[in-house]
């Protein structure tokens, strides 16, 4: 699995809960409500410094 140059902690990550994001290098590139458009386009990014996440809800768990 390749390592990315930059971790990101959930609690940097904001914006409108439950969006969709492509961040590069650790900027924010792209937002959207469709996961599969911001995964194509993350694919047009290099793998290392690219991240797809979700901007969670307040207290949201993975438990």
């Amino acid at each position: 699995m390749p390592e990315v140059s930059k971790t990101i902690k959930i609690s940097e990550i904001t914006g409108p809960e439950g969006q969709w994001l492509v961040v590069v290098k650790g900027k924010v590139i792209a937002s959207s409500d469709d996961p599969l458009e911001m995964f194509r386009l993350a694919e047009k990014y290099p793998e290392d410094d690219t991240v797809v996440s979700r901007v969670l809800y307040p207290h949201a768990s993975f438990f």
